[in-house]
Parts: C-alpha cells; sequence; structure tokens
C-alpha cells in the first residue's frame, strides 16, 4: 500500500504542476482571462488580439505563442513521462498483489486454496 501511496502523491503532484503551468501560460499571453477558460475560447481571445495589434507588437505575441506551445509540447512529454511511470508502478503492484494472493496472502492471513497432497 506504501508504493501505491507514492504513486497517487506523485499523480497528484504532476496534475498540480500542469494546471499552474496552464495557468502560467495562460495570464502570460492574456493576462485578463480566467482559470474556467476553454481552449476554443482562449484561441478565440487571441486570435481577437492579434488582429487587433500593430505589426511589430503582433510579431512579439507571435514568439510569445512560439514559446507558450513549446512549454505546452514539453509539459505534454512531461505528463506522458509520469502517466507511464504511474501505470507500470500500479502493473507492478497489481503483479504484487495477484502473487500474495495466489501464495496465501499477505501477513497472516491464511489461504483460501485447499492444501495440496503430498503423492506417496
Amino acid at each position: 500500500m506504501k508504493q501505491m501511496q507514492e504513486t497517487r502523491r506523485k499523480f497528484a503532484a504532476a496534475k498540480r504542476g500542469a494546471r499552474r503551468k496552464l495557468l502560467e501560460l495562460r495570464q502570460g499571453l492574456i493576462p485578463d482571462v480566467g482559470d474556467a477558460v476553454s481552449a476554443m475560447e482562449l484561441a478565440a481571445k487571441l486570435r481577437q488580439q492579434l488582429a487587433s495589434l500593430p505589426a511589430n507588437q503582433r510579431r512579439s505575441l507571435r514568439i510569445r505563442l512560439a514559446l507558450a506551445v513549446h512549454d505546452l509540447q514539453e509539459l505534454d512529454a512531461e505528463l506522458q513521462r509520469q502517466f507511464d511511470e504511474v501505470r507500470g508502478e500500479l502493473h507492478r503492484i497489481n503483479r504484487y498483489r495477484v502473487a500474495m494472493l495466489a501464495y496465501g496472502g499477505s501477513k497472516g492471513k491464511k489461504s483460501r486454496a485447499a492444501p495440496r497432497r503430498r503423492a506417496h
């Protein structure tokens, strides 16, 4: 169970990190955008903002957008790595649990399987 708690802790930390990074990106691109904005709404606001800017500011925003896309790609890769790690840990925990049940349970619990008879 200790492994499961550690897995949950890692997963929760990854989720908090992802939310924090997404909020930073939103606030960095469009400061007046709240936390509950969908990707479609954010894209529409960015299009409006780009269209209303002079050419030199539009270039600057495009650079910031490119950096934000890069950050999101890194975040996606990190979340995928975390997901793969959690999936592997859950798989190992499940194999261990199945083995424990197959070999008589864990820590003092008696096996429900009938005892084997010795061949004479």
